[in-house]
């Protein structure tokens, strides 16, 4: 009988620890080429069901895959999209940063259902970009009203709150978002948004791991766990801090924030990965359009660049 309690108890501990997302595979955090193979194969499965039928749930997780050209190709095949495949294509245009385009779907959709949650998410995401901040609050706080634990509208509210600087309000929505739904990466991705704000990239570091053992591919996750890293001030840690952020350009070509900082030279490399055998030769030939400039002859010293090209 004793046998039998604690064969009944192990099983209610799994079981509690499969709800809570411990099933997961916690290696794909660190491991880059392990999250590589997992990637493919979630692409492979959902490109063979994107070729039986195109619906919106498959078009946003191609798109949340890093495929981006497929789910455009497979987007021209509907040729009367409902709601769902428009928004579906409104979010592949953000992801792209062509907001003037995604907000007209979205408002194509809003004009004939109203009260579209997922059209109203857009809607204040697209406000958060171009700075309408209490538009994309008003927005989210109408969502909160009709589901007092909508996740999504908490996040929303939650960033509002660090981009105006109140980061004792984003933890409160933090904690929040993670009471409501503890498997929805957003509440861990803004808890760590806050660590970094209080100059604790440690405290940030275990919340990311949290996020992407829930969403192995969540580009903002991947950017700030590889942040995270950069910020220990570790030069044995930049491959590992690079790896991160080249995991989140295949997810999302185009991050924005881990383009400006590989961009503005935070990456893992060194001038001897650059450095060609001409350099030197071609350094003395430059030396002239160094003169150049400096008398106002650009357009001369750009042409001579160019011929040393």
């Amino acid at each position: 009988m004793k046998h039998l309690l604690g064969l009944s108890c192990f099983i209610a501990i799994v079981g509690l620890l499969v709800a809570s997302g411990c099933d997961r595979q916690p290696k794909t955090v660190d491991d880059i080429s392990q999250a590589q193979t997992l990637l493919e194969k979630e692409r492979n499965r959902v490109m063979d069901q994107l070729e039986e039928s195109v619906d919106a749930k498959l078009l946003n997780k191609a798109i949340d895959l890093g495929l981006w050209q497929e789910a455009a190709r497979y987007l021209k095949t509907v040729s009367d999209p409902n709601p769902e495949v428009k928004l579906a294509e409104a979010r592949l245009l953000m992801k792209k940063h062509r907001y003037k385009q995604a907000e007209q779907h979205v408002q194509d959709v809003l004009t004939i259902a109203p009260e579209n949650r997922q059209a109203r998410l857009l809607q204040a995401r697209l406000a958060i970009r171009a700075w309408n901040l209490q538009e994309a609050v008003d927005i989210a706080q109408r969502l909160l009203d009709k589901n007092e634990q909508d996740v999504r509208a908490g996040h929303i509210l939650g960033e509002i709150a660090l981009l105006n600087r109140h980061q004792e309000k984003a933890r409160e929505w933090a904690r929040k978002i993670q009471a409501w739904d503890s498997e929805y990466p957003g509440g861990y991705l803004l808890e760590a948004e806050v660590h970094f704000w209080e100059q604790d990239p440690g405290a940030a570091e275990a919340a990311l791991r949290r996020a992407l053992q829930l969403d192995p591919f969540n580009a903002d996750a991947r950017f700030s766990y590889g942040y995270a890293i950069w910020r220990r001030v570790d030069a044995t840690r930049l491959d590992a801090m690079a790896a991160q952020w080249n995991m989140a350009l295949e997810v999302d070509p185009l991050h924005y924030l881990t383009h400006w900082h590989f961009g503005n030279g935070h990456t893992n490399l060194t001038y001897a990965d650059y450095a060609q055998p001409s350099d030197s030769a071609v350094n003395v030939r430059l030396d002239k359009a160094d003169s150049l400039v400096a008398t106002g002859k650009v357009d001369a010293a750009i042409n001579m660049t160019r011929d040393v090209e």
